[in-house]
């Protein structure tokens, strides 16, 4: 579908964090977690991020092809997915689609845990208005007998 030149980003204006692709790459080489016996020199770091960037620009591509096959101009992660499929890196489709369902539903927890959240303070913010409509009108009780006990 296409190639990678056509993939390649522009400039270095898009570059990643060197932070974090050190700690991906030290995360998921064995015995890497412990930096203080494994490293990574700064040349590595930059071949890495320069392959993420042609992989990404690449499955982006891709995708976006996808989707105007489809007739759409927004992405869906299904597209990607496919994306990724069809540029022969399938063997990690597994591992996207498990990390989407984890996302949705990680996701869905937190709008339902926003929506408890409202309705709680909703409920709450009522109570209060009752409550100092109640406590309104038994101040202004106590004030009228205390008026009436001073005029008497």
């Amino acid at each position: 579908r296409t190639t990678a030149s056509a993939a390649m980003v522009d400039g270095a204006d898009l570059d990643l964090p060197r932070a974090q692709v050190k700690r991906v790459v030290v995360s998921k080489i064995p015995g890497g977690a412990d930096e203080k016996k494994f490293s990574v020199n700064k040349e590595a770091l930059l071949a890495f991020s320069e392959a993420a960037k042609v992989f990404v620009s690449l499955v982006a591509t891709t995708a976006n092809d996808v989707c105007r096959e489809h007739k759409r101009q927004t992405i869906s992660a299904e597209d990607v997915i496919k994306a990724v499929d069809e540029l022969e890196f399938g063997e990690i489709v597994p591992e996207l689609k498990e990390f989407l369902e984890t996302f949705r539903k990680w996701n869905k927890d937190k709008a339902k845990k926003r929506t408890e959240t409202k309705a709680a303070n909703k409920k709450r913010k009522a109570e209060e208005e009752e409550g100092a409509k109640a406590g309104g009108a038994g101040e202004a009780n106590d004030a009228d007998v205390a008026n009436n006990g001073d005029a008497s």
